[in-house]
């Protein structure tokens, strides 16, 4: 065993002396030197099951429990169900009884190329969540003096994610620029539109052509067929 494995080892034994309990399952007097545990009961009700046992003061799970009752009422509802879903799926089931200051710029790395094995499109997440609670510890938990993502770079790229806009979204969109108050705001934001998709907007149905305006489709018109053979719109001349 190695020295960092022993104090580990020895860190989560103490957060067992900390909740009157040794591995016997014996009651014991609890220290009053010993870190204090946190009970399920005196979190956020949303948070419990991530919790079942409670957290232990110092440990990353004790930070991860602080950070997210503070995120539930600073973030949007479905951020923060985003940074739960990672704090429990990538964080907790390993991290939670790990005292907070043995987890170094190291155990991030090792976080990430496994979380890049197996999911890598949750690699900025999973070190944003993190990220972020020693962020708050920093400012709130004692204890906390550093942040060990800071020193890590992400090394999966990013991946393109093309967004369509629905038809209902396009009718609400030309619905809404004739009512607003600036003339030219509209305009500019038909002409974003416009070089964002423009074969969309322009192609309405596979045999008119139409001319986006903040009114709506103008100047839609039939195609004119091509002639019979596909090279000349023009008539044919016949005589001298």
């Amino acid at each position: 065993m190695t020295l960092q494995e022993f104090e580990r080892a020895y860190d989560v034994f103490r957060g067992e002396l900390a909740k009157g309990r040794d591995p016997k399952g014996t009651p014991l007097q609890v220290d009053g030197l010993a870190p204090k545990w946190i009970a399920a009961e005196a979190l956020p009700e949303d948070l419990r099951l991530l919790f079942p046992e409670g957290a232990i003061e110092g440990t990353m799970g004790a930070l991860f429990a602080a950070y997210l009752t503070h995120a539930k009422g600073q973030l949007a509802t479905r951020t923060y169900i985003g940074y739960r879903g990672v704090a429990k799926t990538y964080l907790l089931p390993r991290y939670a009884k790990l005292a907070i200051s043995l987890f170094a710029e190291e155990d991030v790395r090792v976080l990430l190329s496994e979380v890049t094995k197996r999911a890598p499109q949750m690699v900025r997440e999973v070190k944003k969540v993190l990220s972020c609670a020693f962020i708050y510890g920093k400012a709130h938990v004692p204890g906390v003096k550093v942040n060990p993502c800071l020193g890590v770079q992400v090394t999966v790229p990013k991946g393109k994610r093309d967004r369509w806009l629905t038809d209902e979204e396009l009718m609400t969109f030309f619905r809404t620029l004739p009512r607003m108050d600036d003339p030219k705001a509209a305009d500019c934001y038909l002409l974003m539109l416009s070089s964002l998709c423009p074969l969309h907007l322009r192609r309405t149905s596979p045999g008119t052509r139409a001319r986006p305006t903040r009114q709506g489709f103008r100047g839609a018109r039939p195609r004119r067929p091509p002639s019979a053979a596909g090279t000349s719109h023009t008539k044919e001349r016949r005589g001298p």
